[in-house]
């Protein structure tokens, strides 16, 4: 069984008198008799307290002032402890060098929240070692490929009486003729599939008016003339071929 809170026996008389004048003078600041006793624990009474106030206000020992039917007491405010307009005009100082630190590390605070979200959205270890092996896989595939270009035997083949150039050694790097006669089989490639490509067109816009065929039904337009349906998909793939193998010898 838990036992009973004890009761805390309450001060009297000049005891109480010294209590809160020692409380008044540690604390500094104005009280009520109400906000004293509470403080105290109850060290002393309500009534003991507005009336030890009573009395050390009467004999000078502290202040008082009456608000409405409330009177508050403080300690005695000894002239020694004026400050004077220099100590204020330093202490304004501080204030202000303090505001000034204050402001500095609020922004540096902001700056220190604006890189934790940035790192907190970076990629994980565990991510950026996935995105290393796959970046090193990729570099091993392009070094392959480049590797193939340039041991590649000097030929030249022939695309619609087009002549493509390739590298003239099994070691030494694509020279800059190679690359422009290789560019300008390119463009002349690109622009023979262009015609091409609006011929397709014309010839697929022709089989829509005749079949009643509308946009999204090319793969049927062209199974119902017996094609297979990939023209304009090859003119594309073809189209997407040339231009990685420009880019990778660009």
């Amino acid at each position: 069984m838990a036992s009973k809170k004890e009761k805390v026996a309450s001060v009297k008389g000049d005891q109480a008198d010294e209590i809160i004048l020692g409380y008044l003078t540690s604390q500094n600041r104005p009280y009520g008799a109400t906000d004293i006793s509470a403080n105290l624990k109850n060290k002393v009474s309500k009534a003991q307290a507005a009336k030890s106030l009573a009395a050390l206000h009467e004999r000078g020992e502290i202040m008082g002032k009456a608000y409405g039917k409330t009177i508050v007491y403080c300690a005695l405010q000894k002239e020694e402890d004026t400050m004077s307009p220099e100590d204020l005009q330093l202490l304004e100082s501080d204030i202000t060098s303090l505001k000034e630190e204050e402001f500095a590390l609020k922004e540096q605070a902001k700056s220190l929240i604006a890189q934790k979200a940035l790192l907190m959205s970076s990629p994980r270890t565990q991510e950026l070692d996935e995105k290393v092996k796959a970046a090193v896989e990729r570099c091993a595939i392009l070094d392959s490929h480049l590797t193939r270009l340039r041991r590649a035997n000097s030929t030249a083949s022939s695309v619609d009486g087009m002549t493509v150039v390739s590298s003239q050694s099994t070691s030494a790097p694509i020279t800059k003729d190679s690359l422009a006669a290789l560019d300008l089989s390119f463009k002349t490639v690109l622009a023979t599939l262009d015609k091409r490509r609006k011929v397709a067109k014309e010839v697929e816009g022709i089989l829509f008016e005749m079949f009643g065929k509308k946009k999204g039904e090319e793969s049927e337009c062209w199974d119902t003339v017996g094609a297979d349906g990939e023209v304009v998909e090859m003119e594309q793939r073809v189209r997407h071929s040339l231009q990685a193998l420009n880019a990778g010898n660009s």
